[in-house]
Parts: structure tokens; C-alpha cells; sequence
């Protein structure tokens, strides 16, 4: 936190007659129940600490199961409780929460509770008395909480059918000085998304009023109905990190994301299109051959800045490839496939003109004979955003590719015929 204290994430361990009396269905009571905390502790030398404040999610429940037991009451008309029948199988981490942030402007606390599908935001600005009650902060609402979204059917105001997050991580707000400051951004894993499972990374917009409060509508859920923005923009089964996994907000609009159980860290731009890619070759038994996968999963990722002061006082410069079989530094990763006739081969030539480009290319292909060649213009991932057909005679052929309304990066323009594949990556500004 700014005044260098430390926001922690902790179980508080509760027995079967202390949950049974808080309401829980019997038959749901596992042999352990521990809901979360939140405590913030002040370093004191240099092994200690001080608990300056907490907050439990223990002191903000409700339930309309057992009126004769504590906290009954209406669970739609109190989506600032907890309704402590949620996750009927729970045994242990009931709440799970994965990921805990602070916005010092608000003075509010953000958490990620991965079992509920959903994340909730409480007040700061309280008291530890104040926290386990229901009045006093600069809201006036103790610890109750003053935001929620995700799963509105918790809170008895929506259905599976409004269920906006699968076992998400990560929740944050954006930090300011980036786009879209004070929005709140979410690695939404995707486990129990049907039809299909699939992670997606999204940005909202909360309902915040300058009381630093949250608008709700009398009977409806806290807004909005969807993410502002989500990547990727139609589902993609290709992309899914079922545990683990985070994303940031870099200073030029692009996203970096963690493809966490995949070991994929990858930068997109605003329109989705990938910009830069990284495959961990780390696991637990050792490093891993180049190309290979499996078991080199990666929980999070940041980017510093060459000026990050971690930095000062040493010397960066790429040391030697990790992986045990590097591609040579001489390589080059597209090249030509093999053709049957060296003399084709060494006969057909492509150029493209200018590079870096910015509206237009130029293509020029030199072949030694008259054949229709398909042009293709490609991301780095080997998406294809665009084919035509040239026909192709003996010399000289030249083709105008339109750049326009494609964003800032590197792309793959090929050209193939039959037997021959000619590619050339091109830089867009």
C-alpha cells in the first residue's frame, strides 16, 4: 500500500456448531469451513508485524434458510451480506478469495472470490470496529459491501443466465496516468462457461457516483449487464488458462496477459490482434526444450520499465537462450519451404515496398513463369486477415495492398504458388 503496509488474504478456521448457528444448511457443513479475511499489517523490523486493521467476511452474512438461526433475513434485499449458503459442497476455502487490490483514491479494497464468481469491493476508510459492522467509513456502510459483480444470482437478484464470471483471478482496478483509469479489469477463466469453456479477459466500467458509492436500481442487480471490453472478441477455445492467469493495462492501451497453465504470455493491442508473444520454457523438473509444452505454467506477469528503479546499478543486456536447444541467432523463422526445382526457387523473387509501412505496400514478385499466386497478409499468430488472388505472368507483377484500419505492429505478407512459399515481415506505424 502507498504508506508501505501490506494488504494479506487469510482463512479464519470456523467449527461445525459455529456455522451451523450462522444459518448453514446441516446437510452442507463439510468437516472444515473457512471463510476469508482481509488484514492489513505494518512491517516492524525485520522479521515482524503490526495488524493495523481487518475486515471478515464472517461479520457481513446473511441467509434465509433457518430462522431461528443467526443472520435471517431477505437475501435479494441485501446484496451488501454475504449469504452463507452459497457453494453448497464447501469443505475448506469456502470463498477462495485469489486476489486482493487497493485504490488509494477511493480508499476502497477490491477482492477476487473465485468460488462465488464474482468480485466484491469494500470500504477502507473504517475502523476495525467499524469493518465488522454495518455503519461508519466514508460511506457510512462499515464493512458491508458496496459493489459486487459477476454472479448477481447470489445475491437473489439474477439467474445463471446473468453469471458474467468463471472462477476469475486477478480483479484490479487500472491505475492512474493508464487508459482507462479507474475501470476494473478481470482474468475470467471460463470453468463451468458453457457451451463451451474458454478464458477471456475483460474491462468494466463500475457504476461509481461521486460519493465514491455504487448505483443500484430498486430489484436489479449492480450494473453494467456486460464488459466494456473483452479479448478475445468471439470465444476461443484455443485460449484458456482454467486456473491461474492475470492481465495489465500497459501505458499505450495494449493488454499484457498471463495464459497462465499454458505458460503464454502474450501483449494484444485494442483491437485484440497479438503484438507480441513468449512461451515459458520453465517447469519443475528443469527447462524445457524449445517448442515443447506442457507443465510450464506461469501464475503472473508485470512489465518494468527500463527507468524501474530495481534496475539501477545493473547492466541489461540478453544473456544466453534458456532453452537446451536454441534456434541459431542467424535464423530465420519464416523461410522458404523446399521446392523440387532449385532454379524456381532461386528464380522467384518477392519485395515489398515500403518497410515499415503505413497506409499501403507495394508487392512486387519477379517469377520465371506464368501461375495464379495467392497474397496473403497474416498477424504473428498466423491468423489470416487477408487472401486474394494474383494472376501471376513471366517477369515483373505488381499488386497494392491497403493497410488501412490495421493497428500499429508486425505482420507476415505471403505469397505461394503451387510448389513455392515466399513470405516477408513488414512493420506497420
Amino acid at each position: 500500500m502507498p504508506n508501505g503496509n501490506i494488504l494479506a488474504v487469510v482463512w479464519e478456521k470456523k467449527t461445525q456448531a459455529e456455522v451451523l448457528a450462522a444459518g448453514r444448511n446441516p446437510a452442507n457443513i463439510g468437516q472444515n469451513f473457512w471463510p476469508d479475511k482481509i488484514v492489513e499489517f505494518a512491517p516492524y523490523g525485520t522479521d515482524s508485524a503490526i495488524v493495523v486493521w481487518e475486515w471478515k467476511a464472517w461479520d457481513h452474512l446473511i441467509q434465509d434458510f433457518d430462522p431461528n438461526a443467526a443472520n435471517y433475513g431477505v437475501v435479494e434485499d441485501h446484496p451488501e451480506l454475504i449469504d452463507i449458503n452459497l457453494v453448497a459442497s464447501a469443505n475448506g476455502s469456502w470463498m477462495h478469495v485469489n486476489s486482493v487490490d487497493y485504490d488509494p483514491a477511493l480508499d476502497q479494497i477490491i477482492f477476487s472470490v473465485r468460488n462465488f464468481n464474482e468480485f466484491m469491493i469494500i470500504d477502507h476508510s473504517t475502523t476495525t470496529a467499524e469493518a465488522a459492522g454495518h455503519t461508519g467509513g466514508k460511506r457510512g456502510r462499515g464493512g458491508d459491501i458496496l459493489y459486487r459483480w459477476g454472479n448477481p444470482a447470489n445475491y437473489g437478484l439474477g439467474t445463471a443466465a446473468d453469471r458474467k464470471l468463471y472462477q476469475q483471478h486477478d480483479a484490479k482496478w487500472i491505475k492512474p496516468g493508464l487508459p482507462r483509469a479507474g475501470q476494473i479489469m478481470v482474468f475470467n477463466n471460463g470453468i463451468g462457461r458453457a457451451p463451451m469453456e474458454y478464458t477471456t479477459v475483460e474491462i468494466i466500467r463500475p457504476p461509481l457516483l461521486p460519493d465514491s458509492s455504487y448505483a443500484i436500481a430498486p430489484n436489479q442487480p449492480f450494473g453494467p449487464s456486460s464488459a466494456e471490453w473483452v479479448y478475445p472478441t468471439n470465444p476461443d477455445t484455443t485460449f484458456y488458462s482454467p486456473t491461474m492467469g492475470g492481465a495489465s493495462m500497459q501505458p499505450n492501451g495494449n493488454v499484457l496477459i498471463c495464459e497462465a497453465d499454458n505458460g503464454k504470455l502474450i501483449e494484444v493491442d485494442t483491437t485484440g490482434t497479438t503484438v507480441w508473444k513468449y512461451v515459458s520454457p520453465l517447469s519443475p523438473n528443469g527447462i524445457i526444450a524449445q517448442g515443447s509444452t506442457g507443465n510450464n505454467g506461469v501464475f503472473k506477469v508485470k512489465r518494468y520499465s527500463p527507468s524501474y528503479a530495481g534496475f539501477t546499478g545493473h547492466t541489461l543486456v540478453a544473456g544466453q537462450p534458456i532453452e537446451t536447444n536454441p534456434l541459431p541467432y542467424t535464423c530465420s523463422i519464416y523461410t522458404n519451404t523446399p521446392v523440387a526445382d532449385p532454379e524456381l526457387a532461386a528464380g522467384n523473387k518477392l519485395t515489398v515496398y515500403p518497410n515499415p509501412a503505413y497506409d499501403a505496400v507495394s508487392i512486387t514478385l519477379n517469377a520465371i513463369e506464368d501461375a495464379p499466386w495467392n497474397i496473403e497478409l497474416l498477424d504473428l499468430t498466423g491468423r489470416m486477415l487477408h487472401r486474394q488472388t494474383m494472376k501471376v505472368v513471366k517477369g515483373g507483377n505488381q499488386v497494392t495492398l491497403n493497410l488501412g484500419g490495421y493497428p500499429q505492429g508486425c505482420y507476415l505478407i505471403r505469397a505461394t504458388t503451387t510448389n513455392q512459399k515466399l513470405q516477408q515481415i513488414i512493420v506497420v506505424q
